[in-house]
């Protein structure tokens, strides 16, 4: 019988007792099975923002449930009845001992006896047991029986005769038969292989619409009922080899393209929507206090504290396995020494049996150690990081959601992290996209912290161990090896700062060229307009230069960084055997060099990852204290439920300013006293806004309008007063969804719609857009299509209102834009509506359509209707209530009217109001001239952007070579307008931010790897070969063959896995950007909590090609690792079989067969990173064969004076946007004098856009040319063109920077000048006035050129934006003017004095104006009518007016009796 018998049976039942007291533990609660995180607000309201449901926690349904537990009940009674025969076989063997009186035996096989009882027990009690009745003890018996065949075949192989060293006490020989010893074991070893091999759970379906859009479920290409992660059931063997990812696997090598819905869904512990509730709960429930004492806000502790208790169990397994790992780390150093010590011991291999022995316990501990190893891995990566990233993720965007939108109050200033400056909700997507990706990048650090988590654990025990290791090898020698590495220890933390100080110079480089790549591609039509492309691509390029110098010193850094660690261990071994030979005069065997040289190499490891670990601890503490201080930012107030909110809107001695930061441990109050003196103030208002009526708010440029209407959306600061209005409750949309209401039932009290000045549109179709994901009622849909004046504009476009509106609108022209933002509102179930200045972005017509059939039709009856305009003269009539604001103080509120007796409206319109009794003509011309549009509509488009023609990229074969940044930008730059159009602006900055970055970074580091790792190998192998002969070369060509069959499966699954995680994080960073963006917007209508369902959605349509992408990692790292421990116990075998080789020779081999193994598998996933990163070329490569624009300059130039006059003649001019496209513009005619000034009119769709950019060649003519001073510009270069005409197009672009820097890009003027433009357009006083004192509320803060301009100028108003690019025209003084609807956002009274600006600034200049206000045009030389591209009329005001037939007759008409009189007045008629 075997020895140590004893040893083993007390082991045995050492572990039955852990098992037991394990299951004890771990008994089921008596609740059910499903349990959500429990959490009640103050006040036991129900939270609006839990948005989990019972069915998203659990893992999926069983799928033949019955037959599953029929076949379990099957496997676990033959795993009974082989443990019974175990138990009675001990039992008798305890007899035989008994019989034959032997006190030691006794004792033994009572001690087996007792531990196959229990083995029984738990087996025969889980016999009728379903689920964790069922998976618990599976996982028990499998550990149980493995652990006694281990030890039991560990005693088996056990040589009788003795070895060399020191040993336990030889257990006497027992009487009873060897055959019933034999037996147990092979009973117990089929027991462990049935157990191990045993599902835990049976296969699971889950409803794949619960996860994913329609449109993931439309590209599914594989479809199988067992949809969810093998992980739920799968057995304990594929758990610990992830066999249940062969399944993606192979469904990634066998498919042509793996798609998201084809991925198994991940458990339900793993879903967002689970871990947002617990994480929501963690942020109440546990609050950091130890006493009295309470972290500082912001410090990052509170945060880090919150996420160790919710990650609890999960850092628990981590810590469980690192220090089991840590401690089996140097086992196979262990039996390497073993194996060399026996061959020196015994070269002739006289006794192989010890030999044997030591070659198994070589292959099991590796083996052993690197399936723990694997485990620790996947619960690190897979786990813990998918969860981190998840509960950051949705805690972040679940605050933006309530959080105050602090930044688009204030220019961002030069100091304020982007925190302050775009997270909280900037109303501009582009920085709120850019913040977004730093906050993201801060994300990503404290989740990719979790795989450095466990070495915390790991290195300190490794050294520990180690070191003691070392000293039992070569004495005190091994502690001189050790002091070499610990001084270079300080050295590589040197370096380790300098490449984070180099890291971060390179980030910030990286940043600032990414953030001017938004900013021109936001503002790449004014850059065309200025002919300002070379000039910001040599800006471009200065910045390029800087990045690449840091990238080169990156890089150098890098290489002698990696050569001090790869060198060290080399060193530090010569060190330790200089001392151990030279000075202690030791013999340094094979046994003792090689074991030590291995161990050298496994310290390396641990003492370098320990100081590594620790910064990156601190790396995410700075994250941490980051997003701690995002998520304690101000937050809006909370909002009650519907029927306990007061239906009053009203406001008493109210002072309102812009919202600002608060956060906890300042003052959480606002007060007068803490707003600073820049800030915008409303001063002391007292309003009563009528329920059921229209209220219009008017006024001056930039006097608070704005802010009055987010004050009443409860998204200002209240200082001092009283503010009572009804608001929508987050879950409001939510609860109407699916939920199909009667008209007369469908406006809900006390729910709003917000139509803010910029439209907000989502990047879906327009129905989906007016819908907002409310029921579709055709008759309501239909009707706010036309009040709304959509049914005309969804002819022309190609597939009506399905057509997708693209990022911000782009396919849409502004006036569009915003019918559909205000469609939005009418449609929706609110009863009151606010409305910023609906109707500034639409021509004369649509805005008497839109006033008289929407705002006072049908559908607004009973609904409380505030807007914000200054059509004063038109809206005045049909308002029960007016207020006029200046400067931020109420400068007349009361009845219509009062109003009109009053001397306010004098200041705000251009006549004493519009007669009541014009009303109803007015609105009979508009129907008539309705009818005639339909009638008359052609398939043309007045905005440049919304043909939607063919994208022009075109698809390029990839090219291998380094693609530099100019040849990109310089294609991006100079392209056609329509592939700026056609391609959104998040794909070019992915292709000019990631795709950089991985040509930069990744692409050299995965090539110089492979190469790295592939020579590696290679010498390696053939070193060993040429020692070992012809038994290693044939097992290195096996070995070589099964590698690359791995790698082949796993290089296609694992490329599909990283090109889904790019795919499904676009809809991510959308969602991020449109909630940014629109967050006041999604509030006002409720729509919080629908929105954050959304987002949670996208999370898991992300994490799953994560969290599989990781699985697919570990399946090829657990099948390498094992195979890589049977190459080294190959090894040891063939070493100690064949006699010819030395000691020294099979140490040699053995010490780097690991390291080839090791190295095969980094060279396999380093190519398949390298190809991944060959895509980023690629890609860019796409878009550098991208159709240009004509040349910049063609000889012979023009003249430096050219155009001297400022003569504009077209013939025969013939426009379409892409050859398949109908013409817009039909042959065209007209001559326009020198110094002449030219207004245009027309509807929506008659060309009056693409009339102004053909001259500046946005688009060429299919026929026909255009001569400007008797210069055809079609034979002129575009920056000859171009830098000689001026336009102010309708959507004002102005950069950030400061007020100067707008202005004068280029430093072009001095401050006097640019002061004087600033006068002329009214932004600040024309008189010399005195400095404003410092005190003053609202000061003008265009006095100082220093004023900070926030991206996309959203701290200035629309109109003052369009203001200011006017001033940028009088700086500039062409010959040549064009204005296209340039004062669309500016009120009545400044349009006028504009107007008189321009007739005197521009007096010999050629001007034309496409406006929508006739007072605009009316004195002008003449009047162009477009008419579906068409020149319908063309002459002089006074001679058009005067026939009553004319289209500009009826057209002046339409505006009112008194209007109407003035304006002939004005024409001088």
């Amino acid at each position: 019988m075997p020895q140590y018998q004893l040893l083993v049976s007390v082991v045995l039942v050492a572990t039955a007792l852990c098992s037991a007291s394990l299951l004890f533990l771990a008994r089921p609660s008596p609740e059910g099975k499903i349990k959500l995180p429990e959490f009640i607000q103050d006040g036991a309201l129900q939270d609006p923002f839990d948005v989990t449901k019972p069915e998203d926690v659990i893992d999926g349904e069983p799928i033949d449930e019955a037959d599953f537990w029929a076949r379990m009940r099957l496997r676990k009674l033959i795993l009974a009845f082989l443990l019974a025969v175990v138990l009675v076989i001990e039992t008798v063997a305890l007899g035989w001992s008994v019989a034959e009186g032997d006190g030691g035996y006794i004792a033994t096989f009572a001690l087996q006896v007792a531990f196959g009882l229990y083995t029984l027990l738990v087996a025969a009690s889980s016999v009728n047991q379903e689920y964790a009745g069922h998976s618990l003890p599976v996982i028990h018996l499998s550990a149980l029986t493995f652990i006694a065949c281990l030890i039991m075949g560990t005693t088996a192989i056990l040589p009788s005769t003795p070895i060399p060293i020191a040993r336990l006490t030889m257990d006497e020989a027992s009487s009873a038969p060897i055959a019933l010893w034999y037996t147990v074991f092979v009973l117990y070893v089929v027991a462990c292989a049935v157990v191990a091999t045993t599902p835990r759970g049976p296969p699971l379906h889950y409803p794949s619409n619960r996860i994913y859009s329609d449109k993931t479920l439309m590209a599914v290409t594989s479809k199988y009922q067992d949809n969810v992660c093998g992980v739920t059931g799968a057995s304990v063997w594929d758990v610990l080899l992830f066999s249940y990812t062969t399944k993606v696997v192979m469904l990634g090598y066998t498919s042509e393209s793996l798609e998201i819905g084809d991925l198994p869904i991940v458990p339900g512990n793993m879903r967002a929507t689970a871990i947002f509730a617990t994480m929501r709960a963690a942020l109440r429930k546990w609050p950091l206090r130890i006493g009295s004492w309470r972290p500082k806000p912001g410090s990052g502790w509170e945060l880090g504290y919150r996420l160790l208790r919710v990650n609890g169990k999960t850092l628990s397994l981590v810590v469980a396995l690192a220090s089991v790992a840590a401690v089996l780390f140097y086992t196979p150093a262990y039996f390497l020494q073993k194996v060399v010590a026996y061959l020196e011991a015994d070269p002739d291999r006289t006794d192989r049996r010890w030999g044997w022995v030591f070659c198994a316990g070589l292959f099991m501990t590796n083996a052993i150690t690197y399936t723990i190893t694997g485990q620790l891995w996947s619960v690190s990566t897979t786990t813990m990081q998918v969860r981190l990233r998840t509960q950051l993720n949705s805690i972040l965007f679940a605050k933006t959601l309530v959080r105050k939108d602090v930044a688009s109050a204030s220019g961002a200033a030069p100091g304020t992290t982007e925190q302050a400056t775009a997270i909280n909700g900037n109303s501009s997507p582009d920085n709120a996209v850019d913040a977004d990706k730093k906050k993201r990048r801060r994300g990503r650090l404290l989740h990719e912290f979790a795989w450095h988590i466990f070495t915390l654990v790991d290195s300190p025990i490794e050294i520990v161990i180690g070191s003691l290791f070392l000293y039992h090898l070569l004495g005190v020698s091994c502690f001189f090896g050790l002091a070499v590495t610990c001084l270079f220890l300080p050295l590589n933390h040197f370096a380790g700062k300098v490449v984070v100080g180099a890291q971060d110079n390179l980030m910030k480089a990286r940043d600032e060229r990414v953030a001017l790549m938004n900013e021109i591609l936001g503002g790449i039509r004014m850059l065309k307009f200025m002919a300002w492309e070379r000039s910001f691509e040599t800006r471009v390029l200065k910045i390029r230069d800087r990045e690449l110098k840091y990238q080169k010193l990156n890089f150098t850094i890098e290489t002698l960084w990696n050569a001090i660690w790869n060198g060290s261990p080399i060193l530090v071994t010569l060190v330790s055997f200089w001392h151990f030979t030279v000075i202690r005069q030791q013999v340094l065997t094979p046994s003792i060099a090689f074991t030590s040289i291995s161990v050298f190499n496994e310290m390396k490891f641990a003492l370098n990852a320990l100081p590594e670990t620790l910064i990156n601890m601190l790396q995410s503490l700075v994250s941490m204290r980051r997003i701690e201080k995002y998520l304690d930012g101000a937050e809006i107030t909370d909002v009650a439920p519907l029927e306990s909110q007061p239906h009053l809107i009203a406001l008493q001695s109210a002072t309102v300013t812009w919202p600002q930061d608060r956060t906890r441990g300042g003052s959480t109050a606002p007060s007068a006293a803490s707003t600073p003196k820049q800030k915008f103030v409303l001063v002391d208002l007292s309003l009563n806004f009528p329920l059921g009526e229209l209220s219009l708010i008017c006024g001056k440029l930039g006097s608070g309008k704005t802010l009055l209407l987010l004050a009443l959306l409860g998204e200002a600061d209240l200082l001092t007063g009283q503010l009572i209005c009804p608001r929508s409750p987050p879950d409001a949309l939510a609860s109407f969804i699916g939920v199909y209401a009667p008209e007369e039932e469908w406006i809900v009290q006390g729910i709003c719609a917000y139509v803010p000045q910029s439209a907000w549109l989502r990047n879906a179709s327009i129905k989906e857009n007016i819908l907002f994901d409310l029921p579709y009622q055709e008759g309501r849909y239909q009707k706010t299509l036309e009040v709304c004046a959509l049914l005309s504009d969804l002819k022309i476009l190609e597939d009506g209102d399905m057509s997708e509106i693209g990022e911000k609108g782009v396919n849409l022209s502004g006036g569009q834009k915003a019918r559909v933002s205000l469609a939005r509102a009418v449609y929706s179930r609110a009863s009151i509506l606010f409305l910023d200045d609906v109707l500034s972005a639409v021509d004369a017509h649509t805005a008497h359509h839109l006033y008289y059939e929407c705002l006072k039709g049908d559908l607004m009856r009973g609904r409380t209707v505030i807007l914000v305009s200054h059509h004063v003269q038109l809206c005045t009539p049909g308002a029960n209530y007016v207020v006029a604001l200046d400067n931020g103080r109420l400068q007349f509120q009361g009845s219509r009217e009062d109003f009109q007796a009053s001397d306010v409206i004098k200041t705000l319109s251009q006549s004493s109001g519009a007669d009541p009794a014009d009303e109803k003509e007015e609105a009979v011309v508009l129907a008539v001239e309705d009818i005639v549009e339909q009638v008359g509509e052609r398939s043309s488009n007045d905005s440049e952007t919304a043909s939607t023609a063919a994208n022009t990229v075109v698809d390029s074969p990839i090219v291998a070579e380094y693609m530099p940044l100019e040849f990109s930008i310089n294609s991006v730059l100079f392209a056609n307008i329509r592939f700026h159009d056609t391609v959104s602006r998040g794909r070019l900055l992915n292709r000019f931010g990631k795709d950089f970055e991985g040509v930069d970074s990744s692409l050299p580091d995965h090539f110089g790897r492979s190469v790295m790792y592939g020579l590696s190998a290679a010498t390696t192998s053939i070193s060993i070969t040429v020692i070992g002969g012809f038994p290693f070369l044939f097992v290195a060509i096996i070995l070589g063959w099964l590698y690359y069959s791995a790698g082949k499966v796993y290089g296609q699954t694992s490329r599909d896995m990283r090109r889904l995680d790019s795919v499904t994080r676009s809809p991510l960073y959308s969602i991020y950007g449109e909630t940014i963006a629109g967050v006041t917007v999604i509030r006002a209508f409720g729509a919080s909590s629908k929105f954050l369902r959304d987002m949670l959605r996208c999370v898991d349509t992300n994490s799953n090609p994560y969290y599989w992408l990781w699985g697919v990692n570990r399946w090829l790292s657990a099948r390498f690792n094992l195979l890589s421990s049977a190459i080294i116990g190959l090894t040891a075998f063939v070493a100690i079989l064949t006699p010819g080789i030395s000691a020294s020779t099979a140490g040699f081999a053995l010490a780097f067969a690991s390291t080839v193994t090791n190295d095969l598998l980094f060279m396999v996933r380093r190519f398949v990173g390298l190809e991944q990163s060959m895509v980023a070329v690629e890609r860019i490569k796409e878009f550098t064969d991208v159709q240009r624009e004509p040349p910049e300059f063609i000889e012979p130039r023009p003249a430096a004076s050219w155009p001297e006059k400022g003569e504009m003649k077209c013939e025969d001019l013939v426009i379409r946007y892409a050859p398949d496209l109908p013409d817009v513009l039909h042959n065209l005619s007209f001559d326009i004098k020198p110094g002449e000034k030219v207004g245009v009119l027309g509807r929506t769709g008659s060309g009056k856009s693409t009339l102004a950019l053909s001259f500046f060649r946005f688009v060429e003519p299919t026929e026909g040319r255009i001569l400007i001073d008797g210069l055809d510009i079609s034979k002129i270069g575009l920056t000859d063109l171009r830098s000689k005409l001026t336009i102010i197009p309708q959507d004002p672009t102005i950069l950030s920077g400061t007020l100067r820097s707008t202005l004068d890009v280029f430093n072009e003027y001095d401050d006097k000048e640019i002061y004087e433009a600033l006068r002329r357009v009214h932004l600040i006083p024309a008189e010399d006035v005195a400095e404003e004192d410092s005190d003053t509320v609202n000061a003008n803060v265009f006095r100082n050129l220093d004023s900070n301009v926030s991206e996309g100028g959203e701290n200035f108003s629309t109109g003052e934006k369009q203001l200011l690019c006017m001033a940028r025209a009088i700086l500039k003084r062409t010959k040549v003017l064009v204005m296209d609807e340039a004062t669309a956002s500016v009120d009545y009274a400044t349009d006028e004095l504009i107007g008189k600006t321009i007739r005197h600034e521009f007096a010999e200049s050629t001007i034309l104006t496409i406006a929508h206000r006739l007072r605009t045009i009316i004195d002008y030389d003449r009047v162009m009518l477009l008419d579906q591209g068409v020149i319908a009329e063309f002459d002089k005001p006074a001679k058009l007016l005067s026939d009553p037939n004319s289209k500009f007759y009826s057209l002046c008409k339409a505006t009112g009796k008194s209007e109407f009189a003035i304006l002939k007045k004005m024409a001088g008629v």
